[in-house]
């Protein structure tokens, strides 16, 4: 950070502040759409500046080609594309698929679908609000970011000090045609700020899988690790800004009844990152514990404030089980009553038939008849008791969540195009 830099962005917050911008804004048609690139700091005093006179939608986080190396700070790895309206509700753009990836080792999809790949479209799977698959040159034009945009649309400083913006590819719930990833983790300092940890040299970690990310595309099947480890496969890197290799908590047996759970991965990384042994680690919303444990258990100091009396019972009781020498983060064989999804939680059952296969022959029925089959349909045409369907699945969404051009092939094929503008495929209104 210079000087020089300091008097830009106090200018351009000055420039976002006065009538004359008001004025160009004003004159847009009401059914604008504002994009603004910048680096993640500048990109925040944007947003500032902006909110007041036009509506903020998603900060796009886009890899750079190259990392922006910085004197006390993380390696810069993406840069912001911000997204703003003049109009207010949801964001209007077309719906958008990106093809898949595969993985430069076994030739497999990047994300490992599982039992559920006839269920996805062939064609790739949704756009997300971080883009890997397209990066940012600093010394070249940014045609493909242009040419995705063209495809998908027919503050007062604090006294803390901007550190960072990291970027967690978090996938939640999906909500919106462009699913939720983008996860940030503002981090400021109170003066100035600690020696970033050199991830290189100095990690101390019993994992390394929580320091740093996995090279670009390779996937975390078991069995693919267990073949780049055994052909000594260099498949990691030191951590940027931009973390893709964390994952939400998935199965309900490593959770605990609270709905809110990050995983202790992603808390490992950020306190060994921002932090040193003997450290104090504060947490003013501690729930469960995640942030005190993960503390505790790299040689932190730690305070942990929640509001919650039934939370902070659980959150004893695991730093117990830490100290007693059980791990408070493994599987405990039990269902959590909390939720954080309006999803329904189905009941813990025996499959007598597969639920691939009754989407399977779902699909099947669907094709004999030309249409979405209901429930009198499949009675009649299944070759199954109806009440499988009525048990095994959420609801008749999901019982016909195969039918259509649904299906994909998660090993990698000569004919897939690995060009930016070749990965992307637009869709119509539906």
């Amino acid at each position: 950070e210079t000087e020089e830099g300091n008097k830009y962005i106090v200018t351009l917050v000055d420039y976002f502040t006065n009538q004359g911008f008001s004025d160009f804004l004003e004159k847009l048609p009401e059914e604008s759409t504002i994009c603004f690139l910048a680096n993640p700091r500048l990109a925040c005093y944007v947003i500032e500046g902006f909110q007041s006179r036009v509506n903020f939608k998603l900060w796009i986080a886009i890899k750079r080609k190259k990392k922006m190396l910085r004197l006390d700070a993380l390696p810069d790895d993406h840069i912001a594309l911000l997204v703003f309206t003049r109009y207010k509700g949801s964001l209007r753009h077309n719906n958008t698929q990106i093809a898949y990836t595969y993985c430069p080792a076994c030739k497999k999809t990047t994300k490992d679908y599982g039992g559920k790949k006839h269920i996805y479209s062939p064609y790739g799977t949704l756009m997300s609000d971080i883009w890997r698959d397209i990066t940012y040159d600093n010394d070249a034009a940014p045609r493909a970011i242009l040419d995705r945009l063209k495809d998908l649309f027919g503050l007062e400083p604090y006294r803390l000090d901007y550190q960072d913006w990291v970027v967690w590819e978090g996938l939640s719930l999906p909500v919106r045609k462009i699913m939720p990833a983008h996860y940030g983790i503002i981090c400021f300092s109170k003066g100035r700020p600690i020696e970033i940890a050199n991830h290189e040299k100095k990690a101390r970690w019993e994992i390394p899988q929580d320091f740093m990310n996995l090279k670009q595309w390779y996937c975390v099947r078991a069995s693919c690790i267990k073949k780049r480890n055994a052909a000594k496969i260099t498949d990691r890197q030191p951590i940027g800004n931009l973390w893709w290799n964390i994952h939400r908590l998935k199965h309900n047996s490593k959770r605990v009844d609270h709905p809110c759970q990050l995983p202790p991965s992603l808390m490992k990384r950020l306190i060994h990152t921002f932090t040193k042994e003997g450290d104090l680690v504060l947490d003013p919303f501690n729930g469960a514990g995640t942030t005190t444990l993960t503390s505790e258990m790299l040689g932190r100091k730690f305070i942990g404030i929640e509001l919650s009396a039934k939370y902070h019972a659980i959150a004893e009781q695991r730093h117990l089980d830490l100290q007693e020498g059980r791990d408070p983060f493994a599987k405990n064989g039990t269902t959590p009553k909390a939720k954080n999804s309006r999803v329904a939680r189905l009941q813990k059952q025996k499959y007598e038939v597969p639920k691939k296969t009754l989407q399977i022959e779902v699909k099947e029925i669907a094709i004999k008849l030309g249409r979405r089959p209901n429930r009198e349909d499949i009675i009649r045409l299944s070759k199954y008791p109806v009440r499988y369907f009525d048990e095994y699945f959420i609801d008749w969404g999901e019982v016909c969540s195969a039918v259509g051009d649904k299906g994909m092939n998660e090993n990698f094929s000569q004919s897939v195009s690995n060009r930016p503008e070749d990965q992307q495929i637009e869709l119509s209104f539906g």
